[in-house]
């Protein structure tokens, strides 16, 4: 379903897809607004059919599903495994789309909030090791039985930056896609001024931010342990899992923003630098080229990266 609106050459349209709210406000021609946009949600649609753990038939669906033998995936499915597999390399393991397990065990989304046990948690975390995730040209399998992956804290950023690629070959110069909060922006704003996004303040109500960073063109991506969580005896609960211990990542950060121009980068990276902690996260960070972050700490300070503009 989908939401549209048209405001002095401003266009914007609402749908929902990969269970979250995707925005997308384009200013162009009025006689390509609507149809741009309507495409730009088939892209949409497509990547879900395509990369959905839910939805039957999807390439990940039947990964998780096949046998020994794996199965043949679609070159852009193999595109997104392969960068998810390198930045499990770069981050040793703390990103590893191979969790899927343990995502299942722990089931944020449920109503009745239970705290796995740690049998439980032992036995799942036998099918968590993205090495074990087997790739030969476009067939992928798993080399133990019960392995299964979610493609969740990468896919949106892939997804991003092909509906960007699709806008700009339109000749769209001015616009901003939100998947859930990935955002990505094309250009500057239709006045000439940078897009100015703003970071969610922690724990607070949607739409309350921290601050605002200034961009062109480039992707703005958070994670934090706020996003999806529960409370108990105190203790925050949150959905941001550790792959070697099965329970939710304990670091000294609560949310970290990532400045990228690729939106695929900018979610894994936020992930992977909230996992890290502050130190060795801002020390990640500041390695990589046009890369950069915000981190918040738990005790209320704000670190940035070497060279962002705020």
């Amino acid at each position: 379903m989908k939401n549209e609106s048209i405001i002095n050459g401003n266009f914007y349209m609402q749908g929902f897809y990969f269970d979250t709210i995707v925005e997308i406000n384009i200013y162009c021609n009025l006689d390509k607004g609507n149809e741009i946009l309507n495409k730009s949600f088939d892209i949409c649609k497509y990547y879900e059919e395509l990369l959905s753990k839910t939805k039957e038939g999807s390439d990940i669906y039947n990964l998780n599903n096949s046998g020994e033998n794996g199965v043949n995936v679609d070159n852009e499915t193999l595109s997104i495994i392969n960068k998810s597999l390198y930045y499990s390399e770069l981050s040793n393991g703390n990103f590893d789309i191979s969790v899927q397990p343990l995502l299942k065990l722990w089931n944020f989304k449920s109503e009745d909030k239970v705290i796995p046990n740690q049998k439980d948690i032992d036995e799942n975390l036998e099918f968590v090791n993205y090495k074990n995730i087997l790739v030969n040209k476009n067939n992928v399998k798993f080399k133990k039985n019960g392995m299964s992956i979610d493609l969740g804290g990468i896919a949106k950023g892939y997804i991003a930056n092909k509906i960007k690629e699709y806008l700009v070959s339109e000749g769209v110069s001015s616009g901003i896609i939100n998947l859930g909060g990935n955002v990505l922006c094309v250009g500057k704003k239709d006045n000439g001024e940078d897009f100015r996004i703003g970071i969610q303040k922690p724990f607070s109500d949607r739409g309350e931010v921290l601050g605002v960073v200034k961009v062109c063109g480039k992707s703005v991506v958070s994670s934090g342990i706020y996003e999806r969580f529960f409370k108990k005896e105190n203790k925050i609960y949150h959905h941001i899992i550790s792959p070697k211990d099965g329970k939710p990542f304990e670091s000294d950060l609560i949310q970290v923003t990532i400045v990228s121009d690729d939106s695929m980068d900018g979610d894994a990276l936020s992930t992977i630098a909230l996992s890290l902690g502050e130190e060795e996260g801002l020390k990640l960070i500041n390695s990589i080229n046009d890369v950069e972050g915000i981190f918040i700490n738990k005790n209320g300070s704000i670190k940035f990266t070497d060279n962002i503009q705020i």
